[in-house]
């Protein structure tokens, strides 16, 4: 996969004079890279034509789906985190799988809602009050 910086170097390169053999040799990537760099205006950033299969947590989408879908209109504190929809899949639904699998949950409710909360959640901590207990 060629950077943004890969393409400014393929581009003054061939610009200085350099065939596109001795690009290819000199930065490492095939010709057909090379050329595919300097026919493209910009670096084409790489998208997933498919999402990811997931052959144990996929028949349960819907029911995540519909899960998120009424947390919605639930207030901020009585919404499901991915751990507390995990449990309910494995409690009422028979998602018979492993706790790594929570991960997963997790992964699928971020790529449909994207990250949640972004930096609300992120903790941030003064250096003076490293510990909770303050003596």
């Amino acid at each position: 996969m060629l950077t943004v910086d890969d393409f400014g170097q393929i581009r003054i390169a061939h610009r200085d004079g350099m065939t596109i053999r001795a690009i290819a040799r000199a930065f490492h990537h095939s010709r057909r890279k090379v050329r595919e760099a300097l026919a493209s205006p910009e670096s084409q950033p790489y998208t997933r034509t498919k999402d990811p299969p997931a052959p144990k947590l996929g028949p349960f989408k819907p029911i995540i789906d519909e899960i998120l879908k009424s947390d919605e209109q639930a207030p901020v504190k009585q919404r499901h985190t991915a751990a507390q929809i995990f449990r309910r899949l494995h409690a009422e639904y028979g998602y018979n799988s492993s706790y790594r699998q929570e991960c997963g949950v997790g992964d699928m409710i971020a790529r449909t809602f994207g990250p949640a909360g972004g930096d609300a959640f992120k903790m941030r901590f003064h250096a003076l009050h490293r510990s909770p207990l303050r003596w």
